[in-house]
Formats: structure tokens, sequence, C-alpha cells
């Protein structure tokens, strides 16, 4: 069941997931998962909108489990490939978590969530070069003047796909590569 949340509330609760919100920043809790069968992990990929220019910075912090975070920040174009990545992080948080900041102008990006072992191009990624990638609960936060909303599909599974937005009431929600419209 797809759900939407709104502005209004100061926090919420759907689940295990919490959003909360406010004028400057939006906080995320998220998990990326593992497969021992398969040695992979998911991909929690996050889909925001901006209205006006300016600055927004991004960060992801593990907190539990063996997650080294990586952000890949996209353009989103309605086709996601490796073309449309704009930046990307390791490390740039205190010890192993993720932060960057960028400069985006008005329109549709997707914030990519994983392990180190994350592939640029890779919605389901699994490796097979000795490293497995890691695991565990993450907090995101998005930072700038934004309002979020988020629609959130209730089954864990690899290479999940959520849509953030950010000043937009537009509502897309996108798995296997097939993008769907909601109102």
């Amino acid at each position: 069941m797809l759900k939407k949340l709104s502005i209004a509330a100061a926090s919420v609760t759907i689940a295990t997931l919490t959003a909360v919100y406010s004028a400057s920043a939006a906080t995320f809790s998220g998990s990326i998962e593992s497969d021992s069968t398969l040695q992979r992990s998911t991909i929690d990929q996050w889909y925001f909108d901006v209205e006006q220019a300016g600055n927004v910075s991004i960060a992801a912090t593990a907190t539990s489990g063996s997650l080294d975070t990586y952000i890949r920040l996209y353009s989103d174009d309605g086709s996601l490939d490796l073309s449309d990545q704009i930046t990307f992080n390791d490390d740039g948080g205190p010890g192993l978590n993720s932060f960057l900041t960028q400069f985006l102008n008005p329109g549709n990006y997707v914030v990519s969530i994983g392990d180190f072992f994350l592939e640029a191009d890779a919605f389901g990624p699994t490796q097979f070069d000795g490293f497995f990638p890691g695991f565990g609960d993450y907090i995101l936060e998005i930072s700038g003047a934004t309002t979020v909303t988020r629609v959130l599909e209730g089954a864990a599974l690899f290479s999940r796909v959520w849509r953030l937005h950010i000043g937009n009431k537009r509502c897309y929600y996108s798995y296997k590569g097939i993008r769907r419209k909601f109102k």
C-alpha cells in the first residue's frame, strides 16, 4: 500500500520508518538490507524536486550494522542512468558516513543510498569481487529551504525506490524501471 505523508505533521511514523519535517531539513530513517544467499544489499533511492535554485546538503549516517554509507546524486529525467549522475560521496561526514553539498537548479533529482560497494549504475548490486556490501540502518538528512512529501512501498524489496518531493505536489513511485504516477 502506498502512503503519502503530508507536511502538516511534525513527526509521522509508518511501520518502522520515521519521517521528521521542518522548514530547513527533512530527516528519514532507512535500512540497507542484506541477502546473504546472494551476497548483495539494497540500494534506497530517494526522489526529490527542487523548486528554486540553491545549495542542498545531503547526509547519510549509519546507525547500526556494517554499513559504510555511500551517496550518489542524479538528475531525474525519467530514464535514470549513469549519464544522469551529478556527484557522489563516500566518507565526507564523520567516520565512514557520507555528506555532500551541491548547488541545484529547479528540477527533479534522485539520491541513491547504499554501501561503499554501490556501483554507479547498479540498482540491484551483486558483488563478485570478494568484497560483500555492508548493511544496517541509517539516517538520511536533506537540508535547505525544503518541504517534503514521502511516498513509500511497504514491502522490503531489493532495489526499492522511494519518491521524495521537495516543494512539488506530483507523486511518483518506481520499481524495476517502471514509473507510475499517482494523484
